[in-house]
């Protein structure tokens, strides 16, 4: 003989299905949420930010160096080229003696990589302009990628690194 379950008697199971319908709502609605944001907000914004960074041992030549970074700007159906267009002129305004761009510069679409580069080519600076691919890149057309960046004067390190030099003094990247 099977004996009733205590918690049935306390839980209708009304109640229970009740509550599990209005949380399989909430997460509807904050999934929704969470979608929209990501492909209508996140992309476009732009965040500039200042930050001073200690580096032990930096040669005193090097002191003071200003770099502006630019990453992920995953040009492709939800970013657009007058936004990265856009990205280059504030970091262009900032007059950096180093540019560098970390990764991510298309969206799945391997093609985009083109308007991309066309805008990164505007970016100049007294050490260059350097790159590392990101993860879409790598999954999309990884040599590609570099290719088309190389050929608008952008450095890509790729398995490999690099002496900044000025003053005698070195900083390895």
């Amino acid at each position: 003989m099977s004996r009733p379950d205590p918690l049935a008697a306390r839980l209708p199971r009304r109640r229970v299905l009740a509550t599990v319908g209005a949380l399989l709502g909430a997460g509807a609605v904050g999934g929704t949420a969470l979608a929209a944001y990501a492909a209508k907000v996140e992309p476009r914004r732009l965040s500039v930010s200042h930050r001073q960074v200690a580096i032990p041992r930096l040669p005193a030549s090097l002191d003071g160096l200003s770099i502006a970074h630019l990453s992920d700007l995953h040009a492709g159906q939800y970013v657009s080229r007058g936004h990265i267009a856009n990205a280059v002129r504030i970091a262009a305004k900032l007059n950096p003696d180093l540019v560098v761009l970390t990764g991510d510069f298309i969206y799945r679409d391997p093609t985009r990589i083109e308007e991309c580069a066309e805008e990164l080519s505007a970016l100049q600076a007294r050490f260059g302009v350097l790159a590392v691919l990101g993860n879409h890149d790598i999954w999309t057309d990884p040599a590609g990628i570099a290719a088309r960046l190389k050929s608008v004067g952008v450095i890509v390190l790729r398995d490999r690194t690099m002496a900044l030099e000025a003053g005698g003094g070195k900083l390895w990247l």
